[in-house]
């Protein structure tokens, strides 16, 4: 009386439909994108780092046995805190690993290879260099705190002279 369906029959185990291999490749990015999801990590490089592979965040992962592990270069940006960083981005990758490739993570190791400073305000424009030559710099006010020392006697003589006993009262105590 009830018909059944192909549409009602259970879906065989995904181990018995086939398999699934994730490569390096597709690993390292996941984990360069979460890497940068963590607040205070930035990306560095550009031009030919980015030919060599030195940019950052990079990573190296190596997938065995079903499960992977993987080390994370990063630049942190200046005045964060570098370990809430390493263990968000170490958060972030396992968590991002997980949902996105459906591997087990067996280890994140976060390195921390630089710190960004503040970007610099836009400095003046300075005038440009006459072709005078090099000045010299004016006379300047002595500073008070300074102990004065005089000035060097240009009549002296260079020799210098070895030290004089120096002279003792008659009768003085010794």
């Amino acid at each position: 009386m009830a018909e059944s369906s192909a549409a009602d029959a259970p879906e065989p185990d995904p181990g018995e439909r086939g398999g699934l291999t994730v490569k390096e490749r597709v690993v390292d990015k996941i984990a360069v994108r979460a890497a940068l999801s963590v607040p205070g990590v930035v990306r560095q490089g550009s031009g030919l780092s980015r030919l060599t592979g030195r940019e950052l965040p990079r990573t190296l992962s190596v997938v065995t046995g079903g499960a992977v592990a993987v080390g994370v270069h990063i630049a942190v940006a200046w005045q964060c805190s570098l370990a809430q960083v390493a263990d968000s981005v170490q958060r972030a990758v396992t968590d991002q690993l997980r949902t996105f490739a459906g591997l087990p993570v067996s280890r994140v190791d976060v390195s921390i290879v630089a710190m960004v400073p503040p970007e610099q305000p836009d400095l003046p424009d300075l005038p440009a260099p006459t072709d005078a030559g090099p000045t010299q710099p004016g006379p300047t006010e002595p500073d008070p705190a300074e102990p004065d020392l005089g000035t060097p006697d240009p009549t002296a003589s260079d020799r210098t002279e070895p030290p004089r006993p120096t002279d003792t009262a008659e009768g003085a105590p010794a």
